[in-house]
């Protein structure tokens, strides 16, 4: 049996575009670019966990309620069934503090260099 993730993702809005985050060396998914959030820890609710994500990973700070639902994904490999909560907020032009597990941000619809993720791609097209 294949092991079930939940995820949060959101498409992050700014006045340069949408943020897309890249994975850094050594990390899993190394040089794709994804939307900003990750896993939902025990007992976390999508939005909450995508709030401490967004924290964690740029330095950006949103409220729970700001965060709009877009719908959800599903995608599966070979070990796992990933389910994805899609949002969407807006924030003003700010550069974001990147943790550890990406090197890089940029902006959709801009040169990236290295792949988009199949959820960030799925995500953006589930939102146009």
């Amino acid at each position: 049996m294949r092991k079930q993730v939940r995820t949060a993702r959101v498409i992050l809005e700014t006045p340069e575009g949408v943020l897309l985050l890249r994975r850094a060396p050594g990390a899993s998914f190394a040089g794709q670019w994804e939307l900003p959030g990750g896993k939902l820890d025990g007992g976390e609710c999508p939005r909450t966990a995508l709030c401490r994500e967004l924290s964690e990973e740029t330095g950006i700070h949103l409220a729970a309620d700001a965060l709009l639902p877009v719908g959800r994904l599903e995608h599966s490999d070979e070990r796992r069934v990933i389910s994805t909560d899609v949002f969407r907020a807006r924030v003003a032009s700010r550069a974001p503090l990147l943790s550890d597990e990406h090197d890089a941000h940029g902006y959709a619809g801009g040169p990236l260099a290295g792949p988009l993720g199949a959820i960030a791609d799925a995500a953006l097209a589930l939102a146009a």
